[in-house]
């Protein structure tokens, strides 16, 4: 019975709200094995290793369009799907070490707040916007780390500006080899 009720509440996401909702539980295997599942795992994993928001945008544009165009697609499976978008997500963060600072809270949040959506479209813009916010915060940690050795060796020089300094000495300060350092610092 807690299958069937559960099931029919995810189902509000394909049928709609403020209605009875009956019916069975529907179990689908099939659709992680489906073409969309992969597409979309692929597109997506390849817009976060290239840091491209429009292409995130796009890949969840194009698993809503084709999941809603699907007749036997259900609201678990929705649900389902944009769980998996996050865990993918997650999942490059780690892989590709871009900084996650708050990336457990914001999976659980998402976790949460997602079951509050009453339509596929509601989910999907969630999704969209969620992953949006963490993403444009994460590049910004990012630029802020990857701008911190610029920094070191500016407050370098200039505490040692009344003396000779070398590239070597610069540097070792910033804790980098000469030819990498003199590249990002040009």
């Amino acid at each position: 019975g807690y299958k069937a009720a559960k099931w029919a509440v995810d189902q509000r996401l394909v049928l709609g709200t403020n209605r009875v909702i009956q019916g069975q539980e529907k179990s689908s295997n099939a659709f992680v094995d489906s073409d969309i599942f992969r597409d979309f795992n692929r597109s997506f994993y390849e817009a976060i290793e290239f840091q491209d928001i429009g292409g995130l945008n796009e890949s969840i544009d194009q698993l809503q369009e084709r999941l809603v165009q699907r007749k036997q697609t259900t609201g678990y499976e929705i649900l389902q799907m944009c769980k998996e978008a996050i865990n993918v997500y997650m999942f490059a963060l780690k892989k590709l070490e871009l900084p996650s600072a708050g990336a457990e809270e914001f999976f659980e949040q998402f976790h949460i707040e997602i079951h509050n959506c009453g339509s596929a479209k509601e989910t999907f813009t969630y999704l969209k916007e969620q992953i949006g916010k963490s993403f444009v915060a994460i590049a910004a940690e990012k630029q802020t780390m990857e701008a911190r050795p610029i920094r070191v060796a500016k407050t370098y020089i200039a505490e040692y500006i009344s003396e000779p300094i070398t590239l070597d000495s610069v540097s070792d300060a910033v804790g980098f080899n000469t030819a990498y350092f003199s590249t990002v610092f040009k």
